[in-house]
Formats: structure tokens, C-alpha cells, sequence
């Protein structure tokens, strides 16, 4: 009967322990942070202890026997950047996040030897990185096209300026801003695309054959305005831009902030220009200055294999059309191409 009793009383304890270690554990899967794909064969480490192993063929891991209540994990894979989650407890499911490992090369060259002679062939896409953009904020998106091969554009001034690729230009061109079409090609040709480049992240120019996927409207090419790509993880940042120009007597100045978690991030930017008349060595631009001021914020929200993403952009403009470049008649268009100097100077 003792034997009996003893037996009846340890049996608790003995469920009470198992209950306790059997939460000793983390599981999950590893994700690809873009694709939202799994990521075999990476490699999930405890830090502090000798504790890790590698995800399956479905990217799901199970690690047992931790000791550590409040647990940090580093991950990697095999061109993924590595990366370390904190604060994770004992006996959750989660989901990790890894980010492709870009390297950008400096420059390529190819060396070959010419058998014949096979003509000029053109680059079918081009892209302008924010670096490259940042160079010049108050420039217009065609005068910053206009430096890339197969691109250069028509303007009534300094401030309207339409793009053109290959010879083509307005309704034969599509611009894709933030993936919806910009319709500016409607209006006339003294209306340019509303659009600050200063809020872009890079600008891409589809050419030939290569823009046949975007439809009939891209019979000359397309260009693609993208901006900022929401990363997750990402660090806080803060960037103020700021310039004077002494002819027009202008200045520029912006703002952009941003970050990212595990499951959201958020920027916001803003940008303010103002330039004055320009003038030529020897008499002004009559009617050739501008105002322009721009805003935009976008927010990403991610749970498991969902995206939710608000953009917000919003630009207004007020540009001055050079007085000189209209003609109100043909006696009028003749003279001003014969005369030394514009016919209004103000």
C-alpha cells in the first residue's frame, strides 16, 4: 500500500516536468523576403549556445532542448545577407526573413575578337539609379532621360520639356509611375509629365522591341518611375538635400525619412523648388522660371504571404512657359527665327 501512495504522488511531479521542458523549443520556416518563397538548406543558430540546424526542402526548421528563456537567432543562406532576430521565446512558431545579397560591380568588360561587321546595336533598357537623380533635383524627368543613349527631348523652355525615344515622343511613349500610366500625353505639347524626380528611386527607359510587353502605347518605349521599394528590416534614415543656382536665382530643398521592422515599414519625403527668369550671357529668359512642391509616403504591411502597400504622391507645379517660344502667326514664327534675339525680353 506505501509502494501504491508513492507512486500516486510522484506521478504529478513527474507530468509537471514533462510539461515544463516540453516548450524547450523553436520552430518556423525561412522565407525569401521579395518572393515570399521558402529557402532550403539555411542555417539557424542559437547565439550562446551549441544549438543550430538547416531548413528543409519546405524551408521549415525545429530546433530542441534550449535553455535560454529570451532567445537570439542568426540566420543564413547561401546569397542571402545574414541575419539576426532577438527576443524570441521558447515554444513560438515564426516566420524569418532573409534579404537577397545584391553585389554591384563597378564595371565589366568583355573582350572578344570581331569576325564581321554586324552594325550598331542599342541597349534595350537603361536605368537611372537615386544616386544619378539626386545629382540635378530641379532638373525635369526629360532633361535627366536626355543623357542615355536613343533618349533626348523637345522643350518651350526651360521648364516644359517632353522625352523622346528614338524620334517618338507623346502618346507613342508610356510612362508608368509607380506602376499606374501617367497620362500627360493628352494634353498638349506645352504640358510636360508632372513628375518631381526627387521623389523617384530610380527611373528605367525601356526601348525597341523590348517595350513591346507594356502594349501599344509603348511603340516608342516606356519609362517606369519607381519609388522607394518598402524594405523590411531596414534601419531608420534621415536625408536632407539642399542647393542654390545663381542663374534664375533659385534654390531646392528635401526631406526624406524612413524605416522598416519585421512586419512594416514607412517613408516619407518632400521636396521645394523655386527658380526665377534665367538669362543668357546677354538678355533674360523672359517667362522661364518655376515653383514646384511635392509630397509622397507609402507604408508596406506584410503578414505571412500577404502585402499591403499605400502610396501617396502629390505634386504641384507652376511653370513658366517662355514667352519667346510662341508664334501667334507664321510672320511671326519667321521672325523669330531670323532675329539675333527674342522678340520679348522683360
Amino acid at each position: 500500500m506505501k509502494l501504491l501512495v508513492l507512486i500516486f504522488i510522484s506521478l504529478p511531479y513527474f507530468l509537471l516536468g514533462q510539461s515544463e521542458t516540453s516548450t524547450h523549443f523553436i520552430k518556423g520556416v525561412v522565407v525569401d523576403e521579395e518572393t515570399k518563397k521558402s529557402i532550403p538548406y539555411a542555417t539557424i543558430k542559437v547565439i550562446g549556445e551549441n544549438k543550430f540546424t538547416r531548413t528543409q526542402l519546405d524551408g521549415k526548421f525545429l530546433i530542441e532542448e534550449i535553455s535560454s528563456d529570451s532567445i537570439r537567432l542568426k540566420v543564413t543562406a547561401l546569397g542571402y545577407i545574414d541575419t539576426i532576430y532577438s527576443n524570441i521565446k521558447q515554444g513560438e512558431e515564426i516566420e524569418l526573413f532573409l534579404k537577397q545579397n545584391f553585389i554591384e560591380l563597378s564595371g565589366v568588360t568583355i573582350e572578344a575578337q570581331r569576325k564581321n561587321n554586324l552594325g550598331v546595336k542599342t541597349i534595350p533598357q537603361l536605368t537611372l539609379k537615386k544616386e544619378e537623380l539626386e545629382s540635378n533635383p530641379t532638373q525635369s524627368l526629360a532633361s535627366a532621360l536626355s543623357n542615355k543613349q536613343g533618349v533626348t527631348f523637345t522643350s518651350a523652355g526651360t521648364n516644359v520639356q517632353l522625352p523622346i525615344i528614338h524620334g517618338l515622343s507623346g502618346n507613342r511613349i508610356l510612362i508608368l509611375n509607380n506602376g499606374l500610366k501617367h497620362g500627360f500625353q493628352n494634353w498638349s505639347s506645352d504640358h510636360a509629365p508632372e513628375i518631381d524626380i526627387f521623389t523617384a528611386n530610380s527611373i528605367t527607359i525601356v526601348k525597341g522591341a523590348a517595350g513591346v510587353r507594356f502594349g501599344p502605347e509603348a511603340l516608342g518605349g516606356a519609362i517606369i518611375v519607381e519609388s522607394n521599394p518598402l524594405n523590411l528590416n531596414e534601419p531608420f534614415y534621415a536625408k536632407v538635400d539642399g542647393g542654390v543656382q545663381s542663374n534664375g536665382k533659385g534654390l531646392n530643398t528635401g526631406l526624406e525619412v524612413g524605416g522598416g521592422y519585421q512586419k512594416w515599414s514607412y517613408f516619407l519625403n518632400g521636396n521645394f523648388t523655386i527658380i526665377g527668369d534665367r538669362r543668357s550671357p546677354d538678355y533674360f529668359l523672359t517667362n522661364s522660371g518655376k515653383n514646384e512642391k511635392s509630397f509622397s509616403f507609402g507604408t508596406r504591411y506584410h503578414i505571412k504571404n500577404w502585402d499591403f502597400k499605400i502610396y501617396y504622391n502629390y505634386v504641384n507645379q507652376n511653370l513658366g512657359l517662355l514667352r519667346a517660344s510662341i508664334a501667334e502667326s507664321g510672320n511671326a514664327f519667321v521672325k523669330a527665327i531670323n532675329s539675333n534675339e527674342p522678340p520679348f525680353i522683360k
